[in-house]
């Protein structure tokens, strides 16, 4: 069914408030009773109400610009989907005055820092950020938090900032689930060795990832206290050059990154060992259907970018609260149910 258009008279009936008291709380002008505007807030809620952004930006004659600072579509697959989430979000908004400029970088300290840079010293009425090395480059986000303008966060968050929204998941639970799902699946009263691997990190700039880790260690530990957990990071398995020694005691690898399908070639050696990695990227999803892979947590990084650009774009386009948080669920995909995420 399709949605009702309430009027300002529709709402008014509903609120039983004049048709200028509704006015006067949509468009937050002129003096209005609490009583009134909580009657018309109320209803307000219940329609779902949202102003006609294109006649209002019209109103406005007022163009903004969007700066978004992602890493590049060669960083991996997961941030060529938060690539295409962004520019649906841009194409959608276009009609109202949004445009975006993109600031692509490298996970290498100097080439965040040189992009970051230029988004700082662009007339940007809002920025999509994914940060990273927040310590090294503390002067770079005090110059960010003095901008003032809204910021989205994605996959790591950052405090201080007023005007600023963080998208993602509760990573600590993330972990935790995991810890919970490897137990499943274990099944061995936490004696089986564990591995933890974060997998396509050049440095250790991903607090996030760390947040994972340890939500998975928190789990066994209050469960079992004994269970043994080793931590490997690299780039790249081919940096690991004693990985099949690692491997020979596993029971089960958690990888906190969306590269568990670069353990194919070691995990076909081990079949007993139960895998958990991150995110429904082909080689993922091949590896889960052939079975590799015993479970994908799907982070949908594409729903994550596009809502962060419609987020600020509603702050920019008809004053809308920015939310401190906007987290999503973690989906559980196995080989039954890969097919529904995916068509």
């Amino acid at each position: 069914m399709a949605k009702k258009n309430h009027t300002l008279k529709d709402i008014a009936v509903l609120a039983k408030v004049s048709r200028g008291t509704v006015d006067r709380v949509i468009h937050k002008r002129g003096r209005v009773s609490d009583e009134a505007r909580k009657k018309v807030e109320q209803v307000l809620d219940q329609i779902d109400y949202r102003p006609n952004l294109i006649a209002k930006s019209l109103k406005k004659h007022k163009n903004h610009m969007i700066g978004a600072v992602i890493p590049k579509k060669e960083e991996g697959e997961y941030w060529q989907q938060c690539a295409r989430g962004i520019r649906k979000a841009e194409i959608e908004l276009r009609q109202f005055g949004i445009s975006l400029i993109y600031f692509p970088f490298s996970s290498i300290q100097e080439d965040f820092e040189k992009q970051l840079s230029k988004a700082i010293s662009q007339d940007l009425d809002a920025l999509l950020l994914v940060p990273i090395y927040p310590e090294p480059l503390q002067h770079l986000f005090i110059k960010l938090r003095e901008l003032k303008i809204p910021v989205a966060f994605l996959n790591t968050n950052m405090h201080g900032f007023e005007q600023a929204v963080f998208l993602g998941q509760a990573n600590r639970k993330s972990g935790r689930l995991a810890g919970q799902l490897m137990d499943y699946m274990i099944n061995d009263g936490g004696q089986g060795k564990l591995l933890v691997m974060h997998l396509g990190i050049k440095s250790g700039h991903s607090t996030h990832l760390a947040e994972k880790e340890n939500g998975f260690r928190a789990y066994f530990s209050e469960k079992y206290a004994h269970t043994e957990i080793e931590v490997l990071s690299s780039d790249s398995t081919s940096d690991i050059t004693d990985l099949e020694l690692h491997l020979s005691d596993v029971a089960g690898i958690f990888v906190t990154t969306s590269k568990i399908h670069q353990l194919n070639s070691h995990l076909k050696l081990h079949p007993h060992i139960k895998t958990i990695g991150y995110d429904l990227i082909p080689r993922n999803i091949e590896s889960l259907k052939k079975g590799s892979v015993n479970i994908l947590l799907n982070q949908n990084p594409e729903l994550q970018s596009y809502k962060g650009i419609t987020t600020l774009s509603d702050f920019l386009l008809y004053t809308k609260d920015i939310p401190k948080r906007k987290l999503f669920p973690v989906d559980i995909v196995v080989s039954e149910n890969i097919d529904d995420f995916i068509q």
